[in-house]
């Protein structure tokens, strides 16, 4: 693996369904956090955890994104790449295969915000065990059982200290069904592999290809995957629902005015 990972894609063009309507008329990527849009503050903490560069996939019907993006000074060189059809996280990662190249790349969900005293701290630490490891990286988080259902949950094959191997993932299984608590927490290092395995993965019942089923189809064949596990006073900010976006508005909100 190359001696540094410098380059990011970042997912931008889901249509955010669970927030409508909101969603129809701001980009759920766009809407305020405190001072600043989700998105640039995904790209602060991007820049901050050591990326020079990153590509924002976005859907050719939805320019406010793009418009946006090249109207204000950002942390970091970004370019844009299409995501024609909203077909997930799979489809957004394939798109990005000719920017990103041979080389490993970090993946960033547009949707989410890692939250941490040591600003892009968790970024620096998931591109070191990658270059450590020299194979995929996960960010992870422990969540309570019943939540586990949101997300991609990993099948650790050792004991889940801060960095650890995992032998599966198990895209939002119910919770009697998950193998642990531990899940994917919206960043990830991705190898070449990833677009092979992609290729092998069908379609899901909504017609999307899913990255956390890719990513367990390298695992159990054997294709060496790894997470690195959030501290605890690091904290995943999910933009998903209004819910969980009321509560991050408010945290960063508060935040900025003190530091006013």
């Amino acid at each position: 693996m190359a001696d540094t990972i410098t380059k990011a894609l970042v997912t931008a063009a889901g249509l955010g369904t669970r927030m409508r309507p909101l969603t129809l008329a701001v980009p759920k990527e766009l809407l305020p956090l405190g001072s600043k849009p989700v998105l640039h503050r995904v790209l602060d903490e991007l820049a901050a955890g050591g990326i020079e560069e990153g590509a924002i996939a976005v859907s050719p019907r939805n320019p406010a994104m793009r418009h946006y993006l090249e109207s204000v000074p950002l942390p970091l060189r970004i370019t844009f790449v299409y995501q024609l059809d909203s077909l997930g996280l799979g489809d957004a990662v394939r798109c990005g295969r000719q920017f990103v190249g041979e080389e490993p790349f970090l993946l960033a969900l547009g949707d989410c915000l890692i939250d941490s005293p040591e600003p892009g701290g968790p970024i620096r630490r998931l591109r070191c065990a990658a270059q450590r490891c020299g194979h995929t990286c996960v960010l992870c988080e422990d969540v309570p059982r019943h939540l586990v259902e949101l997300y991609g949950v990993l099948a650790p094959s050792e004991e889940p200290g801060e960095l650890f191997r995992f032998a599966d993932v198990v895209e939002k299984p119910p919770a009697e069904r998950a193998p642990s608590s531990l899940v994917i927490a919206a960043r990830y290092v991705l190898t070449n592999d990833i677009f092979h395995a992609l290729e092998q993965t069908p379609l899901d019942h909504l017609g999307e290809l899913p990255l956390a089923q890719a990513i367990g189809r390298m695992a159990r064949s054997g294709v060496p995957c790894s997470a690195v596990r959030l501290l605890p006073e690091e904290t995943r900010l999910d933009i998903g629902s209004f819910e969980s976006y009321s509560q991050a508005f408010q945290l960063l909100a508060e935040r900025d005015q003190r530091i006013k």
